[in-house]
């Protein structure tokens, strides 16, 4: 069985056209069927179903279809292992990360893997940390950067990154000039929280459970996406939030938010790089890896 015909099989079921297909793999369509067919043959079933609306898997096409896609990324795999110890490495670096590393830690780190190794391509997506963790598994990401570590024997979790939360508070509010706030201010202020599966949050509530205060008590008012949306809600005087410090550090320095900490609350917390264990010795992986923590082991506080 021929890789190349896996390859078809995955293109024309992504592109719903043997046409299209062929003009994407440089095949003409009697190849592309021969390609199909050699398929159906060799595991005796049918894979597509052809109507005037297209093309649509069979069950079983459906099955092959995973299938072949682990069996082409294994085969990716195994070439950027087998060329790892090359001075030029190349292949496709897929990263996830959360809000905090993916908006404020990695695009200059990206520049600086580039510039490093010209012959990798790096794709970078930002989402939440359930998301990232949930693409590592799959194995959509090879590498990724999130906000809080999630067990799971599958995956390996590297620190990278000393973070810290902190709450902030409108320009104008009235505990502005008080720069350490009493627990007991978090439950008259309304607040703004992050969305479920995001890294802040899961650390947050963690802490705050530990620290005694319930998330019942809190007046929690809206729950928003990603960072700046929480940042630009309070700047127009919606409530308070905990943000990571270098998220609001220029809307600080501009005055549109004051920053405070909650006596006796230490938020201080690790960023985390991940990636799935069985990936231990991908020479793309580990380069990214060994760079970032070169690059903030000065930012560690």
């Amino acid at each position: 069985m021929k890789v190349e015909y896996f390859k078809t099989f995955i293109t024309v079921v992504n592109e719903k056209s043997l046409s299209k297909a062929g003009k994407l793999l440089n095949l003409t369509q009697p190849a592309i069927t021969k390609h199909l067919q050699s398929l159906e043959e060799y595991f005796n079933t049918i894979l597509l179903e052809r109507n005037v609306k297209g093309i649509k898997l069979t069950d079983d096409g459906a099955l092959l279809y995973k299938y072949a896609q682990e069996i082409l990324k294994i085969l990716e795999e195994a070439e950027q292992n087998i060329s790892g110890n090359k001075e030029n490495p190349k292949g496709i670096l897929n990263i996830g990360a959360s809000n905090i590393p993916g908006q404020y830690l990695l695009p200059l780190l990206l520049g600086r893997y580039n510039l490093a190794y010209p012959q990798v391509k790096v794709n970078l997506e930002i989402s939440d940390t359930g998301d990232v963790v949930a693409k590592i598994l799959d194995g959509i990401y090879d590498v990724g950067a999130v906000g809080s570590e999630i067990k799971n024997p599958r995956l390996e979790f590297v620190p990278f990154y000393k973070d810290e939360l902190v709450f902030i508070l409108p320009a104008n509010h009235p505990l502005t000039q008080k720069e350490v706030l009493e627990p007991d201010d978090l439950l008259k202020i309304p607040l703004i929280w992050r969305e479920k599966g995001s890294g802040t949050r899961m650390f947050l509530e963690k802490a705050l459970k530990n620290f005694g205060i319930s998330e019942k008590k809190l007046k929690i008012v809206m729950e928003l996406g990603s960072n700046q949306a929480v940042l630009t809600a309070v700047e127009g005087g919606l409530g308070g939030a905990f943000c990571s410090e270098i998220a609001v550090r220029n809307a600080t320095k501009l005055g549109l938010v004051s920053t405070h900490r909650i006596k006796g609350l230490a938020l201080q917390r690790d960023l985390f790089l991940l990636y799935l264990k069985r990936k231990k010795q991908h020479p793309l992986i580990n380069h990214f890896i060994n760079l970032a923590l070169s690059e903030f082991s000065l930012l560690r506080r």
